[in-house]
């Protein structure tokens, strides 16, 4: 209880100080689960997939690479040129976002698809939050069409011990 409790207290000061990092609220709220005892120590080699934070290290680090050196932002001109209205840019990067997250991983997309979706956002003049909703939305649904989309369910059927379906 106390962890939910911090939780929101966490997200409610990062609402009023946008400036604090996410990874920072996650680094001591996983402090604070040891320091309570919730986990305890010897058992956290149970709890930490270590290939899943070698991941998502790795994602970040080249979506934020593609970000600083502008590919990202090359991308984006490039694929709003393409088309003559607002309104067939906004189809098209929802298939775009969508398809993306079919033959690539969901959440390649949605570590590289914001600064897509705001590139596009500001060049057609649009409310960035309703590109991220697009963004959202055509990842998770684009990702379910492929087990290379959302691989993380083949992993949980995997380790729960189902039988794969006949």
């Amino acid at each position: 209880m106390i962890i939910v409790i911090l939780l929101i207290a966490s997200l409610i000061a990062r609402s009023r100080r946008p400036q604090t990092p996410v990874w920072s609220i996650m680094a001591f709220l996983s402090f604070i689960t040891i320091l309570f005892r919730l986990v305890k120590p010897d058992e956290l080699d149970n709890v930490i997939d270590l290939d899943v934070i070698l991941f998502l290290i790795g994602m970040f680090s080249i979506v934020g690479l593609a970000e600083v050196s502008g590919v990202l932002e090359a991308i984006s001109t490039w694929f709003i040129g393409r088309f003559k209205s607002r309104y067939t840019v906004i189809y098209a990067s929802s298939i775009l976002f969508g398809l993306l997250a079919a033959i690539a991983m969901n959440d390649t997309v949605a570590f590289m698809g914001p600064p897509i979706a705001y590139t596009i956002a500001r060049a057609i003049d649009v409310d960035p939050k309703a590109m991220f909703l697009l963004l959202a939305f055509s990842l998770t649904i684009g990702s379910v069409t492929t087990p290379i989309g959302n691989p993380q369910n083949v992993l949980i059927a995997e380790r729960s011990g189902l039988e794969a379906p006949s």
